[in-house]
């Protein structure tokens, strides 16, 4: 059973805040109103999820900013929306959903930081599919993760750094130098 047949989900608007404290755009994360109380966190959530839920789930986030998207264009606001291996397959598989993804400019796709193809040698067929639609943000990159391929990195737009990786080394060289290494390969570390 789909676990999230008995519940509603939401959005919310997560800010992406640069350094000079400036909002750079949002991310949109789904929520869960729980008939039953408190809820398990989103991300266990969702990856119990049935892939059609989840495609569902993404829809319904498009339509939603297709209607608010004058405001982020007008404001030069990104919306990145997190995109999982399930979530990727159904956009290669719809030519209207790419071509929508493209006309929708302001629009970021986050990929997890467990993708699968990050850790394949080229060619990496869905990472190139997405990157054509619109730019990729690559989401919790740690330490753990220097192992990717310099080729595989410079096709994300952003990299946003682990909370965890973050706050555990804060004004540490070494996430000085894993921000140096980053900011080589993409356009912005977050």
């Amino acid at each position: 059973m789909d676990p999230a047949s008995a519940s509603e989900f939401y959005f919310v608007y997560e800010p992406i805040i640069s350094p000079a404290g400036n909002v750079l755009g949002f991310e949109m994360l789904p929520r869960q109103n729980s008939l039953n109380g408190p809820c398990a966190s989103i991300e266990h959530l969702f990856s119990q999820l049935h892939a059609e839920h989840k495609f569902d789930i993404f829809y319904t986030q498009l339509n939603t900013l297709s209607h608010q998207a004058e405001y982020f264009l007008e404001h030069g606001l990104s919306v990145s929306l997190n995109v999982d291996i399930e979530i990727a397959e159904g956009i290669i598989r719809s030519v209207a959903l790419t071509n929508r993804l493209k006309r929708m400019g302001f629009i970021r796709l986050e990929i997890n930081e467990h993708f699968a193809e990050l850790f394949h040698p080229r060619p990496q067929p869905l990472l190139n599919h997405l990157a054509a639609c619109c730019p990729l943000w690559l989401d919790d990159f740690s330490a753990d993760h220097q192992r990717l391929l310099p080729a595989t990195l410079k096709q994300f737009e952003c990299i946003k750094v682990d909370k965890h990786f973050f706050w555990q080394h804060q004004g540490s060289e070494e996430l000085k130098s894993v921000v140096q290494q980053l900011g080589r390969s993409c356009q912005g570390v977050i």
